[in-house]
Formats: structure tokens, C-alpha cells, sequence
């Protein structure tokens, strides 16, 4: 058995203490440390879900665009459509106006 005077025995003792401590106070850390990567994780799922719905809804704002400009042409389609359509009955109206006028004379 050895001896050892009384001040390094309360060392070693303050030591030892000091080491339980230490163990303790890293045990704390690594546990606050693996909470902040699980929220990490959480939150970085949670921009990856935003993402991708940025992404679907750019896709349907897209879509929408396209369909805007395909309706835009169909209503220009339809008015060009429909001013021929009123020339050809005028002009059909207007012969048919000037037969009926030529034909009642005619018979008068």
C-alpha cells in the first residue's frame, strides 16, 4: 500500500470529481447536439416538402399561362371568324335587298 500525503489525496479526489463532471457535462452536450441535428433534419424535410411544391405550383402557374394564351388566340380566331361572317351576310343581305327591289320592279 502506498501513502500519499493528505494534499495530493485531495487532489486526486477533486480530480476524479472533476473528471465525473466533465463526463457528465459531455454526455449533455452530445445529447443537446444529436436534438439540434434531428432538427436540422426536421427542418431541411421541411424545405425540401416546400420545394417541391414551389415546383408543382410554378409547373400548374406554367400550364395556366399556356392555356391563357391558347384561349387568347381561339377569341382572336373567333372575332376574325365573326366580322367575315357579318361582311358575308351584308354583302349577302344587301344582293338579296337589291334582288327583291329588281324583282318587284320587274313584276310591277
Amino acid at each position: 500500500m502506498i501513502l500519499l500525503p493528505k494534499p495530493i489525496i485531495k487532489l486526486a479526489v477533486k480530480d476524479l470529481i472533476r473528471y465525473d463532471g466533465l463526463k457528465t457535462e459531455l454526455v449533455i452536450i452530445n445529447n443537446i447536439m444529436d436534438e439540434k441535428d434531428s432538427t436540422i433534419l426536421n427542418r431541411n424535410n421541411v424545405i425540401g416538402q416546400n420545394n417541391k411544391i414551389i415546383v408543382s405550383l410554378n409547373k400548374e402557374l406554367k400550364d395556366s399561362q399556356e392555356m391563357f394564351k391558347i384561349q387568347q388566340k381561339i377569341t382572336e380566331s373567333v372575332e376574325v371568324s365573326l366580322k367575315k361572317q357579318k361582311q358575308t351576310t351584308y354583302i349577302v343581305g344587301g344582293v338579296g335587298v337589291i334582288i327583291g327591289i329588281l324583282i318587284k320592279v320587274l313584276f310591277i
